[in-house]
């Protein structure tokens, strides 16, 4: 049952899959492009020169202030954030009917 699936370039399949892989990894690692839970995009993805003309012609909006730094002027820096909690709800009362 091991020779299921199994074609005459299977082999051949998997190893040029590895290589992609790999060449893939070290190209992340060459571009400085690492997993991130920020959710910002890679750097080669940014538009500094669009971004800078909207903050001039617009109002910035405060949504959080950073209060510590904590080991900062190390890559290892972590910032701890105090998030503003401004927001107005609106809610409708579910209407019942008699009958």
């Amino acid at each position: 049952m091991d020779a299921q699936g199994v074609g005459p370039y299977t082999k051949d399949i998997k190893k040029a899959e590895d290589d992609i892989k790999a060449a893939t990894k070290k190209v992340k690692e060459l571009a400085g492009i690492k997993e991130s839970d920020t959710g910002l995009g890679p750097p080669s993805l940014w538009d500094l020169a669009a971004d800078k003309q909207m903050m001039q012609e617009e109002q910035a909006l405060q949504v959080a202030r950073c209060t510590k730094i904590i080991n900062p002027g190390t890559e290892d820096a972590k910032y701890v954030i105090n998030i503003k909690q401004v927001r107005s709800q609106r809610s409708q009362l579910p209407s019942y009917q008699e009958g």
